[in-house]
């Protein structure tokens, strides 16, 4: 009893490890935009052991109907080699990104093995979700960019 009186003031001095959810708890919740072709999706929650996980969709809107254009898995975890991002396309195997910065309102993750996305910045400026995608296409510097708004979540 007396080993576990002086213990309890050391585990209240411990240094409180950062989780993905608590680095970028900024991020959780749902973000969408939506034009006369497209809307795109993204959704991240907390998970059991405090990872992110997340879901990214675009719809496309045509003359005969709506269609899924593109999904996808997310994930933010921490693993031996740092922080990760996994992005696991529906019919594709998924890829890893390296967290390379976390700010109290941007992450940056980079994969230099492939041509695009090579690089992801996610930015957050109140309720506007900025996420720019670049890389190479065709041997050329190429963007994209989606602005998403905060959505309220059932």
């Amino acid at each position: 009893m007396r080993w576990m009186l002086l213990a309890l003031p050391l585990a209240a001095c411990a240094p409180e490890v950062p989780t993905p959810a608590k680095d970028l708890a900024w991020l959780v919740g749902s973000w969408r935009t939506d034009d006369l072709r497209t809307e795109t999706v993204e959704s991240w929650e907390v998970g059991p052991s405090g990872d992110l996980m997340g879901q990214s969709r675009v719809k496309l809107h045509t003359d005969a109907g709506d269609a899924i254009g593109f999904a996808e898995t997310l994930l933010i975890a921490d693993d031996p080699g740092g922080r990760t991002y996994v992005a696991w396309p529906v019919d594709q195997q998924p890829t890893r990104f390296k967290v390379v910065e976390v700010t109290p309102t941007s992450m940056t993750v980079e994969n230099g093995g492939q041509a695009f996305p090579r690089k992801l910045v996610y930015t957050r400026a109140g309720e506007i979700l900025d996420v720019v995608a670049s890389g190479t296409k065709d041997g050329a510097p190429y963007e994209e960019s989606f602005k998403l708004t905060r959505v309220a979540t059932p």
